[in-house]
């Protein structure tokens, strides 16, 4: 996947997590607003003190009834949206899920073939080159020690240079 691709997919991520999240509070202001009108209706229905309601002819729900209405009607609103804003949000989750899944499984296959290509800096034909130079070397010590010598120097040279070369790629990846 392109770098481009990937910074697309992790933009459009953050504005669904910014739906969701908006979302969520136009719930808890309606759930506040269902619980506000429920303390309405319950202050209506038990606002009279029990003396009254039983000598009294009259009815707190009658009287009021235009209001209790007005409430329920109301908190019937409320509960409706919520429930088209749970549907919408459990749709975002779902689409919020897919795309971490394929930003997560982008992200562990880009470090694999950064791994893969720091693995590829130190590549192995160095150390075969080191090996037979090695190797050279060692057949020529009986016949010419001097030039057996320099060649082991010149060895020492490259696998300091390749040494040094693991210790960076070590580095970079800590």
């Amino acid at each position: 996947m392109r770098l481009e691709d990937y910074e697309e997919l992790c933009e459009m991520l953050g504005e669904l997590r910014q739906e969701a999240v908006e979302l969520e509070l136009q719930i808890d202001r309606n759930l506040r607003y269902i619980r506000e009108a429920e303390a309405h209706l319950t202050a209506f229905m038990g606002s009279e003190p029990d003396d009254v309601k039983v000598f009294s002819p009259r009815k707190t729900e009658t009287v009021h009834r235009s209001e209790i209405g007005r409430i329920k009607s109301e908190k019937s609103v409320y509960e409706e949206q919520n429930k088209e804003l749970e549907k919408r949000k459990n749709i975002l989750d779902k689409r919020i899920a897919g795309f971490e899944e394929i930003l997560d499984r982008q992200s562990r296959e880009n470090s694999k073939n950064r791994k893969e290509e720091e693995r590829q800096e130190i590549c192995p034909e160095e150390l075969d080159e080191l090996i037979s130079k090695i190797e050279k070397s060692s057949a020529c010590i009986d016949r010419n020690p001097i030039q057996a010598k320099q060649d082991f120097a010149l060895t020492v040279r490259y696998l300091r240079a390749f040494s040094d070369k693991l210790r960076a790629a070590m580095v970079r990846r800590q």
